[in-house]
Formats: structure tokens, sequence, C-alpha cells
């Protein structure tokens, strides 16, 4: 437990140095590019706060502290950051993407339809990034509510289980997502750079 709340303070030390290297970093870009880089901040300090809520949580329970319920809130408040930094963090991709997209097409006066232009691509791209982030939210909210509606006796121990069962649900289907933004992010790098070698090869012949 120790080792985990020592890795927790370093992943929080090491997005804080990700950040800063961001900021450092963006007068050499210019403004239109900001954009993915202004999420992945935004992604990066969410997933440090999250270890660093997470490093504290070990501690109070290595230290036996009595107010469990701040450790249960901890714990809560990491796992909502860590999943927002799981949703934004591929979307930083594939805005990157998106955007890598548009130069390219402009680049070849709008000879090509890239994947990653197309309209349906763009609105896929962004519903699998909600629906991923949602799922993992749902599921974090379904488990940690659970025991404390047990606790006030509005359930039974059956409907308790089953609110458990549906949250381990709810987090499969999240992992479900998570997979298939993978695959999309793949599929996404492969065919542009595909479409982008084909056009710049016709070009050159």
């Amino acid at each position: 437990m120790k080792v985990s709340m020592g890795f927790g303070i370093i992943w929080a030390i090491l997005s804080l140095i990700q950040i800063l290297l961001i900021l450092a970093n963006f007068r050499a870009m210019s403004w239109p590019a900001h954009g993915p880089y202004i999420v992945l901040a935004f992604s990066t300090l969410c997933y440090g706060l999250a270890s660093l809520l997470f490093a504290i949580m070990v501690r109070l329970t290595c230290d036996w502290v009595p107010a469990i319920s701040d450790a249960s809130a901890y714990l809560s408040s990491s796992s909502f950051l860590q999943n927002v930094d799981s949703a934004l963090r591929p979307a930083v991709v594939l805005y990157l993407l998106h955007q890598r997209g548009g130069v390219l097409q402009a680049v070849h006066n709008n000879a090509i339809t890239l994947l990653s232009t197309q309209l349906w691509k763009r609105i896929l791209d962004w519903v699998l990034v909600v629906l991923c982030f949602v799922m993992y939210t749902a599921s974090m909210g379904l488990l940690a509510n659970s025991p404390a509606i047990f606790r006030d006796g509005f359930t039974t121990y059956f409907a308790s289980l089953s609110a458990y069962q549906a949250s381990v649900n709810l987090g499969y289907a999240g992992i479900a997502f998570s997979l298939f933004l993978c695959i999309d992010i793949f599929v996404s790098l492969v065919f542009q750079g595909i479409q982008a070698k084909g056009r710049d090869d016709l070009v050159r012949n």
C-alpha cells in the first residue's frame, strides 16, 4: 500500500511536469493548433489530481483513520477524475487526426477526402468518447452509492447485490467502448497514412 501511495505521488509529479511542458510550448504553436493540447493539459491535470487523491486515500487507509467515509470520498473523486482522463486522452489523438486531416486536405487543394475529415467519422469519434466516459462514470457512481442505499434501508440485500452487478456490467461496457475507441484510433491512423501516401505518390508520378 505504501508503494501504491508512492507511485500515486510520482504520477502526480510527472503529470505536473507534462502540463508545464505543454504550457511552455504553447507559443511555438499556431492558434488553431492549441485545441488538442488544451484538452491534453486538462486531461493530464485530471490524471495528476486523481493520482494525488489516490495517494491520500491510501495514506488514510494505512493510518487506520476512523473516518472511512473520507477515504471513500477521496477514492470516488479519484475514480471520477481518472474516468475523465480515460475518455479525454484518446480524444486528443482523434482531435489531432481531425486537424491533420484538414491540413492535408487543404495542402492538396481538397483533391482528396480523408476519412478523418468526414462528418460521420467525426460524429462517431466523439460519440465513442462520450459513451466511454458515461459508462465508466455510471459504473463508479452506482458502485459508490449502493452501500449507502443498503445502509439506509431503502433496499434489500439482493437489490444491493443487483446494483453491484449492474455497476460491474457498466464497467465491462466502459472497457468495451474503450476497446472500440482504440480500434477507431488505429483504423483512423492507418487509413489517413495510406490515403496521404497514395496522394503523394500520385502527385510525384
